[in-house]
């Protein structure tokens, strides 16, 4: 009797055991689950964080455009065709997702003086604080070479 007796008790504290494994294991799978929908929703609101360049009739004007992260250029292209291959007055998006929050820069140049080629910022979920868009300035025309930085 005795033996039947400690057979129940162990039974019992092996049930009281796989029941409270089972309720973390739950647990576990529900965080997880709501650790992977808040990873998603963060990934899809950083993949909305654009610079976009903007041509204006004279893309060919434009000699450098650079693009810096925390002082690391991570943008740099001096071929206006690259830049924007619609050309005269298209657009041409540079993703800064897998960057995320921190300091930009964007210099751009025309070599003609008369400015007009610019860019604007899309932060999507991060606020954009400081020079969120520009244009080149006109700086006076013909032979002159406009560098400008944001």
């Amino acid at each position: 009797m005795v033996q039947t007796s400690q057979f129940a008790d162990d039974s019992s504290i092996l049930a009281g055991q796989l029941e409270k494994t089972l309720i973390m294991n739950l647990r576990t799978s529900i965080l997880r689950g709501v650790l992977g929908v808040f990873a998603l929703a963060l990934f899809a609101s950083v993949q909305a964080q654009t610079i976009t360049f903007e041509a204006d009739f004279y893309p060919s004007e434009l000699d450098v455009c650079i693009v810096t992260f925390n002082g690391d250029t991570i943008f740099n292209v001096s071929d206006n065709t690259v830049l924007w291959p619609g050309g005269a007055n298209s657009t041409s998006d540079f993703s800064v997702a897998t960057f995320g929050a921190g300091d930009y820069t964007v210099t751009m140049s025309d070599d003609y003086g008369d400015g007009g080629s610019g860019f604007s910022v899309d932060g999507g979920s991060f606020n954009c604080a400081g020079d969120c868009s520009g244009t080149v300035d006109n700086c006076g025309g013909f032979g002159n070479y406009c560098l400008q930085t944001w």
